[in-house]
């Protein structure tokens, strides 16, 4: 009986025995070492994440659609110029100086923020993060590899985590006493 499956440059496989098709569980061990595969975990913080994110995506879109459609609360911002120019024409009539028709450089002045703009933005950004989280719970959940993978895993996170315990205080040092 010729097989479809023959090729003259390959020897032919060896039978599979009557036991590897119950549960597909037949390995062929022909090495010396077996090969040892570390399970995943589970990870409450990246599962968390995903649901905040999630909700803060679903939050921005309604704002977003709604700032869209003028039916949000308007937001109005109060700036100090650094220009002489016209006031905006999205801004308010009511302006800091009564009679000012233009922006004077070191005056008060008011303006509506552009709100679609940043509900997009918050949307854009819940949405990122949720990818993050998703990939990060989908990573520490499916199956790890052998153990010298796993060990120069645990290498790797024991470094990142003595960079960002050494960094962290130095970068917040300077974020509240630089002002």
């Amino acid at each position: 009986q010729a097989s479809s499956f023959y090729s003259p440059h390959r020897p032919p496989q060896q039978p599979m025995p009557p036991s590897a098709s119950i549960g597909g569980k037949w390995q062929q061990n022909n090495r010396q070492d077996d090969l040892v595969i570390f399970e995943g975990r589970f990870s409450w913080w990246a599962a968390w994440c995903m649901m905040i994110w999630v909700v803060g995506f679903i939050v921005s879109t309604v704002a977003m659609v709604l700032s869209a459609r003028g039916s949000a609360f308007e937001f109005i911002s109060e700036e100090i110029s650094f220009i002489k120019d016209f006031n905006p024409p999205y801004g308010p009539k009511e302006q800091p100086s009564v009679d000012a028709n233009m922006r004077e450089i070191n005056q008060l002045f008011r303006y509506r923020l552009p709100q679609t703009a940043l509900f997009y933005s918050l949307a854009a950004a819940s949405l990122g993060l949720f990818s993050v989280s998703y990939f990060t719970s989908y990573m520490l959940l499916e199956d790890q590899g052998s153990k010298r993978v796993v060990d120069i895993g645990l290498v790797i996170s024991k470094g990142v985590q003595v960079y960002f315990d050494r960094a962290t205080p130095v970068l917040l040092f300077f974020l509240f006493c630089g002002g």
